[in-house]
């Protein structure tokens, strides 16, 4: 968000002199879209490229399925 001559980055106020170089501004802007990049290979990094998770195999899910019905046969029975 710009105001005037200021900028809200990182958050807080980075107000640019009308005389800064050009130069100065571009390495600002680059550092600042090196932290973003990060940030997003990070968060990406958790569910992996494309945000879906990695695909059971039948005999997994079978597995899975069958704990978890013990648990809830274990829960049944503790009820009666």
């Amino acid at each position: 968000m710009v105001i005037g001559q200021c900028a809200f980055l990182r958050e807080r106020f980075v107000c640019y002199n009308p005389a800064m170089q050009i130069e100065q501004i571009v390495r600002q802007l680059r550092t600042e879209r090196d932290r973003l990049d990060a940030a997003l290979k990070a968060l990406t990094g958790i569910t992996g490229s494309n945000g879906t998770r990695p695909t059971l195999s039948a005999a997994a899910r079978r597995k899975i399925s069958l704990a978890q019905k013990a648990r809830w046969a274990k829960v049944k029975a503790a009820k009666r």
